[in-house]
């Protein structure tokens, strides 16, 4: 009998810590890092992919994030697109950042603040798709930061979201 409330208590602590460390491995901060731009985003958000390196040699640079849940037994996916992209100089008229928001039907628009630079952040939600994009007009560069989601997966996509643009640094 001794040693079946041994093998128990056993069985017991080795569930605990196998919890604690599935608890860990979801909870805390992953850290994005190349070139000019580094953030952190949450640990149950995996890359999906890196494009480019984020340096002014590049002529676009972007990391894409997923975050994936199986909400009422469907999958339910979101993603956050990290860009960086130049300016076109030259004889083209290029648009800024203003005129591009303005353009967009159906959002609304803000200036914010992201680490110390103005940007203008915009957002679109309709029945099946949030998105919200912040632009970021640094040097000769448009630094973009896009979230695109479903409404199930809306709040853990913002939480992400927010952190990157706390987070974000651009040197």
């Amino acid at each position: 009998m001794e040693r079946q409330n041994l093998i128990l208590a056993a069985v017991v602590i080795l569930v605990v810590v196998l919890a604690f460390v599935f608890a860990m491995s979801l909870y805390g901060n992953n850290s994005f890092q190349k070139g000019q731009m580094s953030f952190q985003y949450p640990n149950a958000w995996a890359q999906d992919h890196v494009i480019g390196n984020f340096s002014q040699n590049t002529i676009y640079s972007e990391v894409t994030l997923k975050y994936t849940t199986g909400v009422t037994g469907q999958d339910a996916s979101a993603f956050i697109i990290v860009s960086m992209q130049p300016k076109p100089q030259g004889l083209i008229s290029a648009p800024n950042a203003t005129s591009l928001i303005t353009n967009t039907s159906n959002s609304s628009a803000v200036n914010v603040g992201v680490s110390n630079l103005a940007a203008i952040q915009m957002g679109s939600y309709s029945q099946n798709t949030a998105q919200k994009t912040t632009i970021i007009e640094k040097n000769n560069y448009y630094y973009t930061i896009e979230y695109i989601c479903s409404p199930i997966t809306l709040n853990q996509t913002e939480e992400a979201y927010k952190q990157i643009l706390q987070t974000l640094k651009i040197v």
